[in-house]
């Protein structure tokens, strides 16, 4: 015949046990939480990276742009100091006549 103590202990195993179920659904809570948190950081990520390249596309233009300009002013700052009298003259010709 199971005794008061018996009882007792019975209570307390099955109050530890129920504790500890509810400790591991918390950790189970928390876990699905951080996969949850996780997911978004590579999803935030990937939008992130994305942008960067967008933003690397637009940089890559620009210093075409700036590159292209540069040289064209570089050949037109040569050629008037190669031929400057030479398309005066010309340029005066052309105006006075």
């Amino acid at each position: 015949m199971p005794t008061s103590s018996d009882s007792a202990r019975l209570d307390d195993h099955e109050r530890r046990i129920t504790n500890t179920e509810a400790r591991l659904s918390d950790v189970e809570r928390s876990q699905i939480k951080a996969e949850v948190r996780w997911e978004q950081l590579g999803r935030d990520m990937d939008e992130i990276k994305g942008n960067m390249s967008a933003v690397r596309g637009g940089m890559d233009f620009f210093r075409f742009v700036f590159k292209w300009g540069a040289w064209a002013a570089g050949g037109l700052i040569g050629l008037m100091a190669l031929y400057g009298d030479r398309l005066l003259h010309l340029w005066q010709d052309l105006h006075h006549s």
